[in-house]
Order: structure tokens, then sequence, then C-alpha cells
């Protein structure tokens, strides 16, 4: 089982849609670098992760638990 999942993860702002059904899979040890252009996302996907902003759709489960409300 992977420690980090996010399945199909989307988040919106208003009509401006920031991740569309976003999925990543991490092993526990792993090392990932997530890189885009400005606004493709990348601080919001770190900020659903960490709990501070909640997913419109999808699941973040961490350690087999997750971490959505």
């Amino acid at each position: 089982m992977s420690f980090l999942v996010i399945d199909g993860v989307s988040r919106r702002f208003g009509k401006l849609e920031v991740l569309r059904e976003a999925a990543l899979s991490v092993e526990r040890g792993e090392t990932i670098a997530i890189f885009g252009p400005s606004g493709a996302g990348k601080t919001v996907l770190l900020r659903l992760v960490a709990g501070i902003v909640a997913p419109d759709a999808g699941d973040i489960r961490i350690a087999g638990q997750s971490v959505v409300g």
C-alpha cells in the first residue's frame, strides 16, 4: 500500500478550475518532485495534502487514512 495516495482530486476557486482529477501515489521513503508553470496548481496540491484546503472531489489518504473532511 502506498503511503500517500491522491485519488481523483479536483479543486475550483470560483469559475477557475485549478486541479482536475489529480492522481498520485507515493511510497514511504520515496522522493518526488512536482513542477510546472506558474498557476499550474502545485501549491494548491500541497495545501490539499496538508489539509489547509479541502478538495471539491476525490480523496487524499496518508498511511491508509483519509485526511478529507
